[in-house]
């Protein structure tokens, strides 16, 4: 089973490799993930008032390639409503069946805001 590494968001710079990566996603699967304008302006809208840096990671495969990424944005969610919680998932095709869905699902859980 390969090992996934994660990291955060590095700024702009990672932009170029996640639209390649929702690139390669399409055309191996099809229309089941972001299109890269959702990318962008997810990017654009949530970085007003969050930092990427702590809310959007990244999981590369040992040859340095992007295998997913998470975002979340917890707008609203102080008061422990889950609805409110926006949690997004994007594992490649060629990542999934592999541990990494619940290795990003474990760092999505930990930044919950506390409820109550």
């Amino acid at each position: 089973m390969p090992t996934f590494y994660a990291r955060p968001y590095a700024g702009i710079q990672d932009q170029p490799r996640l639209r390649a990566f929702l690139v390669d996603f399409r055309a191996a699967q099809g229309h089941g993930c972001w299109h890269t304008g959702d990318l962008t302006w997810r990017c654009f809208l949530q970085s007003f008032e969050f930092s990427l840096e702590e809310t959007l990671r990244i999981w590369e495969d040992p040859h340095g390639q992007v295998a997913g990424f998470a975002v979340y944005d917890h707008r609203g969610f102080s008061g422990g409503d889950p609805a409110r919680l926006r949690i997004d998932m994007q594992v490649h095709p060629h990542a999934r069946g592999q541990g990494l869905e619940a290795r990003m699902l474990e760092w999505l859980a930990a930044q919950l805001p506390p409820t109550g």
